[in-house]
């Protein structure tokens, strides 16, 4: 693996992009949380022989925290070097020039990112945002993203709308959104292992959909949300937008699933993006989900 595939896994894997900051340094990097800004990798160019190869040259390296009952055998093996310029008891290099096996890294870029991070975020838990189209899931999921990344967690937003694969104004059925259930749920799952919050913002319409989405989270805490307004409101929000088919908005309303059982319920004709997201947070406050 070499310095900018690993930079690709990391974005991929956790949407962190690498930070310089060290002044007049072009070359070292580090890898840090979101929330609690603490390194789970850094990476530097150095010489062979810094880290005892018999080699001339320059190496791009990678320093990551790891298990301390493992790095004496890692130690032992191609590409992993006692840990330069780190504690040697618990971080361990690694040579990015193809020595060391691709998923033996990723392994441990995965095992230091758990270990550094803020005690909150290492269970993962899901928000729900339910509601027919147009009333205005994204932006809420927007302001909540932020507001829980102030807050030192590591959310990320799962949409219907990026996983859908339609033209502007094309008409949306049921079977349609089934079709991406698989996909949605298995990234759902990913993500909550992971240790991330997870925000979905869904138009769910039948009990085969929820049901799907639920089980996705089952072992892990989850808030379920419906989040509409009337639907004078939709309507006008859905010919604003130009996009969709009109008459969605009302009927994704109308069909809706469910109706009951949701933890908070919020009008957003009544109640804006930034304080909708904030009578979630004030949910999630006082059920000591942080």
């Amino acid at each position: 693996m070499t310095r900018d595939e690993l930079s690709q896994y990391i974005f991929d894997a956790y949407s962190v992009e690498p930070d310089y900051p060290f002044p007049k340094d072009d070359v070292t990097c580090v890898f840090r949380h979101a929330g609690n800004r603490k390194w789970f990798g850094i990476v530097m160019r150095i010489p062979y022989r810094t880290v005892g190869i018999s080699r001339d040259g320059e190496a791009d390296i990678l320093n990551v925290k790891c298990d301390p009952l493992i790095i004496g055998s890692l130690r032992g093996r191609p590409g992993f070097r006692p840990a330069y310029h780190m504690n040697k008891d618990k971080w361990i290099t690694v040579l990015l020039d193809g020595s060391a096996e691709q998923e033996d890294v990723t392994a441990l870029l995965d095992m230091s990112y758990r270990m550094t991070e803020s005690k909150m975020k290492q269970a993962g838990r899901m928000i729900l945002l339910n509601g027919p189209s147009s009333a205005g899931k994204s932006s809420i999921a927007e302001q909540l993203k932020q507001k829980l990344r102030e807050s030192g967690a590591d959310p990320v937003i799962i949409s219907i709308d990026d996983y859908m694969k339609l033209e502007p104004g094309e008409e949306i059925w049921e079977d349609d959104v089934y079709e991406i259930v698989p996909d949605m749920c298995r990234d759902i799952t990913a993500a909550l292992r992971k240790g991330r919050w997870v925000i979905v913002d869904h138009v769910i319409t039948s009990a085969r959909i929820y049901d799907a989405h639920i089980d996705a989270a089952e072992g892990f805490m989850s808030m379920k949300v419906l989040i509409t307004c009337s639907p004078e409101i939709l309507r006008k929000r859905e010919q604003a937008r130009g996009d969709r088919f009109i008459g969605s908005a009302e009927t994704s309303l109308q069909y809706l699933y469910p109706k009951e059982g949701y933890d908070l319920r919020i009008d957003s004709g009544e109640t804006g993006a930034d304080e909708s997201a904030e009578k979630i947070m004030d949910w999630l406050r006082g059920k000591n989900m942080f």
